[in-house]
Formats: C-alpha cells, sequence, structure tokens
C-alpha cells in the first residue's frame, strides 16, 4: 500500500469548514497547526507582513488523493490571492510511537469518534 500526505495551507478562517468536509468524506485523521509566512515582496526593498494560516496534513492511501485535494481546494477556495497552496508527498512509513507498530492499514480505519 503506497501512502501520500496532503499538507494545505489553507486561510484560518476556512478551517471548521474544511474540517466537517473531510470527515464527510471519511478522512479518519487530520493534524492542524498555525502557520505564518509571505509570499514574494513587491520589490527588494519592502517587507511584507507575515500572514497567519492553518496547515492541515492527511495521510491516505496513494488512490485518496485526488478527492482530498479536490475537497480541499473546493472548500478552501475564496478567490484571494492568500488562499494557500497545496501539496502532496510520498510518505515511506508510518510508526505508531504507543505501539512501535508499522501496520499503516490500523492507522488509517476509521475510528469513530476518535477521528
Amino acid at each position: 500500500m503506497k501512502l501520500q500526505k496532503v499538507t494545505a495551507i489553507i486561510r484560518h478562517e476556512m478551517l471548521e469548514t474544511l474540517k466537517v468536509k473531510l470527515k464527510e468524506l471519511g478522512v479518519p485523521h487530520i493534524t492542524v497547526d498555525s502557520v505564518s509566512g509571505y509570499e514574494n515582496p513587491r520589490s527588494l526593498f519592502e517587507m511584507p507582513d507575515l500572514l497567519t494560516h492553518r496547515r492541515v496534513e492527511v495521510l491516505t492511501e496513494e488512490s485518496g488523493t485526488k478527492k482530498i485535494v479536490e475537497c480541499i481546494t473546493t472548500n478552501a477556495y475564496l478567490g484571494t490571492f492568500d488562499d494557500g497552496v497545496v501539496t502532496v508527498s510520498p510518505i515511506e512509513e508510518v510508526i505508531k510511537i504507543n505501539s512501535g507498530g508499522k501496520d499503516i492499514a490500523n492507522y488509517l480505519e476509521i475510528r469513530g469518534s476518535n477521528s
């Protein structure tokens, strides 16, 4: 089974909607944290203000990547320059800290209220 990590940097006000939509899609786990950054400055002498966004990470089987990316791009879109970005990266291994287990299928299963 091939795994991928979908990472989205989205506007903070879009997070609640996206969480609901990912849960409806059947995504069992997400990781969210606050990030700050800026895009290219308009000139060499201008230091832009940092924008606060949320980083959302989802591990998924390769077959589910397209649906998750579509869900994110559809539900995080406002049409502004700072809507965010989505990246997809391969995952070589998942190791559960509490058990040392490497059972990827077990990690990805839906766990009801723990998701």
